[in-house]
């Protein structure tokens, strides 16, 4: 059995179970929301470059957020924590709440990384320096798995 180690503890991971960690950072209220970074690790079941895995993301948004092509606003090649990288942002409805989100990805072995930034629409562009600060503070500390 594995060990999984977060912060100051740790856990057994049994065989067979899988490790689908989600750190959620969030900012201070602001009109009674607050802005959030999100990561989310991805363990995946076969290889895929990094197209492969944000064409896989853009269907997932369509299907569980409705998020249709005309709400994607940018999407583009970029880096994060030294990688090649996609992002992409869009508008998006969450209980009829209108939010901005930017998803960056990263493929590295059979393990994804999905970061993704949010903020109501009114808020991002506000947000996104900061967004930005913490990304370009983002790094791998241990090799693929």
């Amino acid at each position: 059995m594995d060990d999984l180690i977060h912060h100051e503890y740790s856990v057994g991971l049994p065989e067979g179970w899988q490790d689908k960690t989600e750190v959620v950072l969030t900012g201070p209220m602001k009109d009674g929301t607050c802005p959030t970074l999100t990561v989310t690790r991805i363990r995946l079941k076969v290889e895929q470059t990094l197209e492969q895995f944000a064409a896989y993301q853009l269907h997932g948004l369509g299907v569980q957020m409705a998020v249709k092509k005309t709400d994607i606003l940018e999407e583009g090649e970029t880096t994060l924590g030294g990688l090649p990288a996609f992002a992409r942002v869009y508008n998006l409805r969450f209980f009829d709440k209108p939010l901005m989100q930017r998803q960056t990805y990263v493929v590295r072995g059979l393990v994804a990384y999905v970061v993704t930034e949010t903020s109501t629409v009114d808020q991002f562009e506000g947000d996104r320096p900061l967004f930005n600060e913490m990304l370009k503070r983002f790094q791998f500390r241990l090799p693929a798995a």
